[in-house]
């Protein structure tokens, strides 16, 4: 698991200076409170349908700034359900966490 700090140097590294790209890491990484210590976060944006997310959001530059973290991280970027299966949890449990936390805001 890499620090932001690594997060950032190495898409300044791939995509140049001046931009690391904050707000996708940020998203990226912004469930992992809720899960934490656990590294579950990463099943909901750490995947090819996360990518895409964040494509849709701010660009395709972005969205290489995503596959440059995920693949830090996770060294692979699978899909949500090969994500499921990474971290042998069923689609079922996770949407029951999902729903405590919409609970709790």
């Amino acid at each position: 698991m890499a620090s932001w700090k690594e997060h950032f140097a190495d898409c300044e590294a791939q995509l140049g200076k001046g931009n690391g790209w904050v707000t996708v890491h940020h998203w990226l990484d912004e469930l992992a409170k809720i899960y934490w210590p656990w590294m579950g976060h990463r099943v909901h944006r750490h995947t090819k349908e996360g990518v895409e997310v964040v494509r849709s959001k701010w660009g395709d530059v972005a969205a290489k700034a995503a596959e440059i973290h995920i693949l830090k991280d996770e060294g692979a970027i699978l899909s949500e359900k090969e994500m499921h299966e990474r971290y042998g949890l069923e689609i079922e449990e996770i949407k029951k966490i999902d729903e405590q936390r919409k609970d709790e805001s």
